[in-house]
């Protein structure tokens, strides 16, 4: 056998800095530990203008951004990890690499939250029989039955119809349907809070260091909902476009109520209610135009799925995934 040429010392050295040993981590993470806040309160207390002193600054500053770089690397290796050993099983497998699989897991997950808000907006519409409270408990209550419908509905899809690809995209596309036409419903109660938040001043009433988290949230929520729903369009499993319709209809909806917490909490110099009356009416606008698109968008597709039905023009599996392992040909990203 051929001798191995030895790597040059150099290169040894740099990969010793990309993954140290043990020793050498937990040494660097307690020299930063002590020796950076010992720094921050010779500065802070006037001391160390010296040359050495100095020096000593840069000594630190290099010791803290060589360990903030272990860091970084240590949760890389971390998460290759974790995903070798999610790709092992079937289900995280599909978790990770199959976008309509995720869409419907998250799908479920989000649902047992919206029925404890549920709860938690009825109790409350009980206890200070407020309208505002009673309306957003029966949107919520909608907003439930839409995405519980759309789940249901989808896995009894897929099992009915696991080897017919026509039948089951129909069945899909009459559960995108549904959720359309609820989304129109739910509209109606969310049309009466609306106008109790602009005629009675109603809204909800959060402390003001809560207010920026809310705020975040809110943002975070709707730039989600949108990257989803621009991304869910490349999929032809209406179950996930239906499911992600819904997050951006619920998004919306926080942001709103949200703006009267935000005028609660810092009541401005003029009437606040112009502003919530227009934002209420561009939400349920919205939500509106949504539901409209996707009853005429359903229909459609079925009358397009009929024609071809006759020919059988279409893949017989076009689920997005499979429960036996994940599908390299749909749902991939």
């Amino acid at each position: 056998m051929a001798n191995r040429q030895k790597e040059p010392l150099f290169k040894r050295f740099l990969k010793k800095l990309h993954n140290p040993p043990n020793w050498v981590a937990l040494i660097m993470y307690a020299t930063t530990l002590v020796v950076c806040p010992l720094a921050v309160l010779t500065i802070l207390m006037g001391y160390g203008h010296g040359v050495l002193a100095v020096v000593a600054y840069i000594v630190c500053g290099l010791i803290f951004l060589y360990t903030v770089y272990m860091s970084i690397a240590s949760l890389y290796r971390l998460r290759k990890r974790l995903m070798n050993v999610a790709d092992k099983y079937t289900f995280t497998r599909n978790l990770r690499k199959n976008y309509a699989f995720r869409t419907i897991v998250f799908g479920a997950c989000t649902l047992l939250f919206n029925i404890g808000y549920t709860v938690f907006l009825c109790v409350m519409a009980l206890r200070t029989r407020s309208v505002w409270y009673g309306a957003l408990a029966v949107y919520s209550i909608l907003l439930v039955a839409a995405r519980g419908g759309v789940l249901i509905q989808n896995h009894k899809d897929e099992r009915k119809y696991k080897n017919d690809g026509i039948r089951l995209q129909k069945a899909k596309a009459g559960g995108y349907r549904y959720c359309g036409i609820m989304i129109l419903v739910l509209t109606l109660a969310l049309a009466v809070s609306v106008v109790e938040m602009v005629v009675k001043g109603e809204g909800f009433r959060v402390p003001k260091f809560a207010i920026v988290l809310f705020a975040a949230f809110a943002v975070y929520r709707i730039a989600m909902a949108a990257y989803n729903i621009v991304k869910a369009k490349k999929y032809d499993d209406f179950a996930v476009r239906a499911s992600r319709n819904i997050n951006m209809t619920s998004a919306l909806v926080s942001a709103l109520t949200l703006l009267t917490a935000v005028f609660a909490v810092y009541p401005p110099s003029f009437d606040p209610s112009v502003i919530n009356a227009a934002a209420g009416i561009l939400v349920c606008g919205y939500i509106v135009g949504l539901g409209i698109y996707m009853i005429i968008n359903s229909v459609r597709f079925e009358k397009r799925l009929s024609e071809l039905e006759k020919t059988r023009e279409i893949p017989q599996d076009t689920s997005g995934y499979n429960r036996d392992g994940y599908s390299e040909e749909y749902g991939k990203e």
